[in-house]
């Protein structure tokens, strides 16, 4: 389905009001409409590319997760602000628990199992 997040999909589909959305980014990125894409094309994406469309000081958020044949399971989410023209990021991963843990609980991060088989 691209190189989209899942949730810009409704259906198989990306939904119509994502659509209207990226539509305006690509053009305002110079980048090919998505009716001119073939539907197994990827696309490079980069959430700034929205970020001149959301209003200022509001804050965007975007999540992922998955697994990988149910043995690495994956998570991921980042926020962005506009302030003027300054874009402003934050991330957290599920995997930065380990690092946590081990700050928090005194232990080596090393001596921690990895949640995987």
């Amino acid at each position: 389905m691209g190189g989209f997040p899942s949730w810009f999909y409704l259906d198989g589909k990306i939904s119509e009001n994502v659509r209207a959305l990226l539509r305006e980014a690509f053009s305002f990125a110079g980048l090919p409409d998505l009716e001119e894409c073939a539907p197994d094309e990827e696309l490079e994406f980069s959430w700034n590319l929205l970020m001149p469309f959301i209003k200022e000081g509001e804050v965007l958020v975007a999540m992922e997760s998955g697994a990988e044949a149910m043995r690495y399971i994956g998570g991921y989410a980042e926020a962005f602000v506009r302030r003027g023209n300054e874009v402003k990021s934050v991330s957290v991963s599920l995997h930065d628990i380990y690092k946590k843990a081990a700050s928090e609980f005194g232990v080596d991060e090393d001596a921690i199992s990895v949640a995987e088989y």
